[in-house]
Formats: C-alpha cells, structure tokens, sequence
C-alpha cells in the first residue's frame, strides 16, 4: 500500500509528465514566421517563374529533433537577389509537416509585391523580407477563405504594397465577385468603394513588366431593382451635358435585381468625365454615375 508521501510523488510525476507532453504537442506547431525567427527551420526559396501563381519553391529543413507542423503565416513577402525583379508575397495558411531533422520542399502560392518591377525568371533566389501589414494579413486570410480569384487578388494586394487605388480591384469576367471584394478591401482600408473600376491587363511572362500599359480598360456597373422594365437603356454624357452615345442594356438578373456593365476603352474613347445613366422608355433614371476616362495611371496611386 502507498503511504501518503509515495502517492504525492506519483501525482507530482504524472502533473510533471503531462505538462511536458503539452509543451512538446505546442511545440509541434508553430507558425513559419515563428520557427525563422527561432531558427527552427532553416530556410531556402527559389522562384519557379512568374508570379500569380505557385511561384515559390520552399526548401525547409527541421534544425529539431521533434516533428513540427508548420503553418504558412499569410502575407510573408520574399525579396529576390536580381533586384530588377518583384516581390513576391504569399498567400499562406496552408500547412508542412516536418520530420525530426528532415528537409522537404514546398511551392506556394505568390503574388507580386512590386508591380514596377519584372516577373522573376525561374531559379532567382528569394530571402524573407517581412510579413505584410495587418490590413494584408485579413485580405489574404478571405482571399482564401472566400476562394476570391486570383487575379483579383493579385490587384488587392497591390493597394497595400503599392498604395494603387481600391478602384483597381476589377476583372470584367466576373463582376459580382469584383464588387463584393472591392467592398470588403473598402472595409479593412477604411475608404469609400469607388463608382467605376480601371482593369489592367497583367503580363506574367518571365523577366517583363507586369502591367500592360495602354491597355487598361474602365468599367461602370449599374444596378436596379426587380420592379425595372424589360427595356433599359444606357446613355452617357460628355461633361457639359451633350449625348456622346446610348446603348441598349445587355442586363443581367440575379438576386438582387437586374446589373449591366458599360466598358469604356481609353483607346477608342475621349478622355474625360462622363455621366453614365440607366433609364427606361419614359426616360425615368434608375441609377447615374460619374466615370474618369484616360487617367493617368499615377492618379490610380
């Protein structure tokens, strides 16, 4: 039978012992971001080419002798030794399991962090620079939670490293999602969600710019409700009031009533203000809005 002081040990031992599994099963998981910084992990990046997509590669190598499971922290930007080239950013959250002194290799989703410099070229090396701000941080984490396209995410994510404005986050393919996500970036960057959208066209080949000058195009999305007519019609003014063209609605229904999309192209339209309204045959307004055409690309910063 155990006296009193064998069985104070023997529960002395086991609360010693479960504290330790504990510390060893936190110790398993830790942040990527947290295990440099440690220098728990030694690190090695390279670019696979490119930049909105798995353009990363990660060589980690477990300095331990535990299993750590690592999670990707969102928003970690990587600087390249060709200083010509970009950024690159990563999108995070996903996850790397590393053996007690094992070396494995992980490619990760990117995006450029510099959109004045060149696509990286495949085998330039990347070192971690810093993690993006906290306003990247919640981007990237609905990026992935939301499943956001990522050319759209790709634009987003230069209002935060590059300062371009919230206007810019637009893909003509799918309008919706645009204006949903231009909302919530409006939210985390405390400013007003913009009437118009200027789409760049983005070049991913290596060692080129990535931003298709002359090329952009603007977008003005209009909505009404389900009461509207079964004929609308678009017509938009000059600044001084004078008719520069109608167009007949090419409308799109959805939950929230009818949308139409009216492109401007800076190419083929005069720069300027425009007044762009949706009407129907009794010439009742249903919803105006302003657009700038042909601004240049610095008032976009």
């Amino acid at each position: 039978m155990l006296n009193l002081a064998d069985f104070k040990s023997i529960t002395l031992l086991s609360y010693l012992l479960f504290l330790t599994q504990i510390s060893h099963a936190a110790a398993g998981r830790v942040s990527l971001k947290r295990a440099m910084g440690a220098k728990l992990v030694s690190v090695s990046a390279v670019s696979t080419g490119g930049y909105c997509d798995k353009s990363l590669s990660l060589t980690l190598t477990n300095n331990t002798e535990k299993e750590m499971n690592i999670d990707i922290d969102p928003a970690l930007i990587f600087a390249p030794a060709d200083t010509q080239c970009q950024y690159l950013v990563l999108l995070g959250n996903e996850q790397i399991v590393l053996a007690p002194a094992e070396k494995k290799s992980i490619t990760l989703q990117t995006f450029c962090g510099k959109s004045y410099a060149r696509s990286p070229y495949k085998g330039i090396k990347y070192t971690y620079l810093k993690q993006g701000d906290s306003g990247l941080i919640r981007t990237l984490d609905y990026v992935k939670k939301k499943t956001i396209d990522i050319g759209l995410a790709q634009r987003a994510v230069w209002t935060f490293t590059n300062g371009y404005c919230i206007s810019t986050i637009y893909k003509h393919e799918n309008p919706a999602m645009s204006e949903d996500f231009v909302k919530y970036v409006a939210s985390v960057r405390k400013t007003k969600i913009p009437e118009y959208f200027t789409e760049y066209k983005l070049n991913n080949r290596a060692n080129q710019p990535v931003i298709m000058t002359n090329q952009e195009k603007v977008y003005v999305n209009l909505h009404w409700g389900h009461e509207g007519y079964k004929h609308m019609y678009v017509s938009i003014y000059k600044e001084n009031g004078e008719l520069y063209k109608e167009i007949s609605a090419d409308q799109v229904i959805d939950k929230n009533g009818y949308r139409v999309a009216v492109e401007f192209d800076p190419r083929r339209d005069p720069k300027g203000v425009y007044k762009v309204q949706v009407h129907d045959n009794f010439k009742k307004i249903w919803q105006e809005k302003k657009v700038v055409v042909g601004a240049d690309p610095g008032d976009m910063l």
